[in-house]
């Protein structure tokens, strides 16, 4: 896959291969590659379906790996349906249909709706799966309920607590979505986060991470979340400390750099006349 990586750069670089342009000076896409799956995207052209043959094929040259067209799928977004089952019977793959399921998830739907968890989870998520914890815990199944002998707020304290340990799938959820926040706001060059960027823009406003308030997606949920969520009473903004460094990304008045809070609490009557507010070095 290493080779097959250097192969698509070397096409875009030489201008053999047309990706997807992200707005505001984005990344342009042209492939991803995830464990033995390499799914590969450009714009609908003639032109782009001639030079994408021509790689896969020296691809197989050089490496003796032949790519299986047979379980191959291709997917075409504001294509009409004719055209596409033409092109992919033209290239002998199968024409396939969005949203579709990648890694036992929904591409190209509203993940906002349960229904479109059900491949990976039941209904109200959380309280079912922790419902199935529960019966599994005192022996039953669903078909046969047993009593719970402990209150399920007591079996997930900590052991120190006098519980069992068992972490609420909550507040598992929470964290993992912090942790994000978190990446966000470190891996600056990543692609997933240039992604970001490009779509919902650089500057964070008065949030803690840019969003696009056009756009429904599972990034705005987060931005919600995290906008919303408390530690001990207290916002992301003032749990997360800022690195100043060169002063790139750390926003004066808003982050939390010096000190416990952000500079437009600590001195509100400066921050009042201050024009640069923001003051978002990205």
């Amino acid at each position: 896959m290493e080779a097959f990586s250097g192969l698509m750069n070397k096409a875009i670089d030489v201008g053999a291969f047309d990706g997807v342009h992200l707005p505001n000076d984005g990344p342009v896409l042209s492939y991803l590659l995830y464990a033995d799956d390499a799914m590969l995207m450009g714009e609908w052209s003639a032109f782009n379906f001639v030079n994408m043959k021509q790689i896969l094929w020296t691809f197989y040259l050089c490496s003796g790996l032949k790519i299986n067209l047979h379980k191959s799928m291709l997917f075409g977004i504001g294509v009409d349906n004719n055209e596409l089952k033409a092109k992919a019977a033209s290239l002998g793959c199968k024409a396939g249909d969005i949203p579709f399921l990648y890694l036992g998830i929904k591409v190209g739907t509203n993940m906002d709706r349960i229904a479109n968890w059900e491949p990976v989870a039941p209904k109200n998520i959380i309280n079912e799966l922790e419902g199935m914890m529960r019966r599994f815990l005192w022996g039953g199944s669903n078909d046969v309920r047993k009593l719970s002998w402990v209150s399920w707020e007591i079996v997930t304290k900590s052991i120190t607590d006098g519980g069992l340990g068992i972490a609420r799938l909550e507040v598992n959820n929470n964290a993992l979505i912090v942790k994000w926040l978190c990446r966000f706001l470190n891996e600056h060059q990543d692609l997933w986060r240039r992604v970001v960027v490009s779509i919902h823009g650089s500057s964070r406003t008065w949030g803690i991470a840019p969003v696009n308030s056009a756009y429904t997606s599972v990034w705005k949920n987060c931005v919600l979340f995290w906008n919303r969520f408390k530690v001990d009473g207290v916002g992301l903004n003032y749990v997360i400390r800022g690195k100043v460094g060169n002063g790139t990304h750390i926003r004066f008045w808003l982050d939390t750099w010096l000190g416990d809070e952000p500079f437009k609490d600590k001195f509100p009557n400066l921050f009042v006349v201050e024009k640069q507010k923001k003051g978002d070095g990205e």
